[in-house]
């Protein structure tokens, strides 16, 4: 992969616009670990997955601490089995065009959640929220961009 770059696909709660340089996270659930692969491609495999999928209403269902330590505060998310397929199908989707970074978290270990961060909005048990696209963020030289943002347009769901 000569031309490969460090991409991570998530779905934002609000739409931002591409070409956004992200100082600070807005909300979003990561959808795959940070990969490096070829840009073209891997825009290319998640818009095929935005094409299939409906908008997803998800509801907070917990609170919870990530991290090696356990000391990030996140919201975890549900329907878990929906959200875990659309994560299976973006990575299938992808495959070898990219390599993931650290499959940890990947596959039946995923675990659907948004970072808790006073800067972001505030939400309780129960709130639902609908993600409407897939944003394919890449990084370079340390800063992360949005590249794409591919709306979920289609009549599926996981």
């Amino acid at each position: 992969m000569a031309d490969a770059e460090r991409f991570l696909v998530v779905a934002f709660t609000d739409q931002w616009p591409e070409g956004q340089p992200l100082a600070n996270w807005p909300q979003h659930m990561t959808v795959t670990p940070w990969m490096v692969g070829d840009k073209g491609v891997v825009i290319s495999a998640v818009a095929a997955v935005a094409a299939e999928v409906k908008p997803l209403e998800v509801s907070i269902s917990g609170l919870d601490e990530f991290g090696p330590d356990h000391d990030i505060p996140v919201w975890t998310l549900g329907p878990r089995e929906q959200l875990v397929g659309l994560h299976k199908a973006v990575v299938r989707r992808i495959g070898e065009a990219a390599a993931l970074d650290d499959d940890t978290y990947a596959g039946d270990r995923y675990a659907p959640h948004m970072s808790v961060k006073p800067s972001q909005p505030r939400h309780s048990l129960g709130d639902r929220l609908v993600l409407r696209s897939l944003s394919v963020i890449g990084k370079d030289a340390g800063q992360k961009i949005i590249h794409r943002n591919l709306p979920l347009h289609g009549q599926g769901s996981f």
